[in-house]
């Protein structure tokens, strides 16, 4: 199912379209997707399913800027997007990590959130 639902995200990640994504499985649990709605920042894309160390996250600035710069820590690793508004990120696969962003000049940081524990 995680794979569908991240499908699912990549797609809709891709061609722009409006950032609330809903798959179903089997058993009809429904998974609505969102960015988080901040005024400026580091966005996180989160899902109402279990977000767990070593899954794929995603991020981007609240904004537009002239230029970005992305940088994760912790056993984090981008795996694409890292000169672009929204960044794709392997968390580790325990413990969490932070992710910092040079946007335009303006420096933000923000912990990665799990919902699974």
């Amino acid at each position: 199912m995680k794979r569908v639902l991240m499908i699912a995200m990549l797609a809709t990640l891709a061609i722009g379209a409006a950032p609330t994504v809903e798959a179903t499985n089997a058993a009809t649990t429904k998974f609505v997707c969102e960015w988080e709605d901040y005024p400026e920042g580091i966005e996180q894309y989160y899902c109402s399913g279990d977000v767990c160390p070593g899954d794929i996250l995603y991020f981007r600035l609240a904004g537009t800027a002239s230029s970005y710069s992305w940088s994760v820590s912790h056993g984090a690793s981008i795996i694409s997007g890292g000169n672009s508004r929204t960044v794709t990120v392997q968390s580790p696969s325990s413990g969490g990590f932070t992710i910092s962003l040079n946007a335009g000049g303006t420096n933000y940081f923000t912990l990665a959130q799990y919902s699974c524990f």
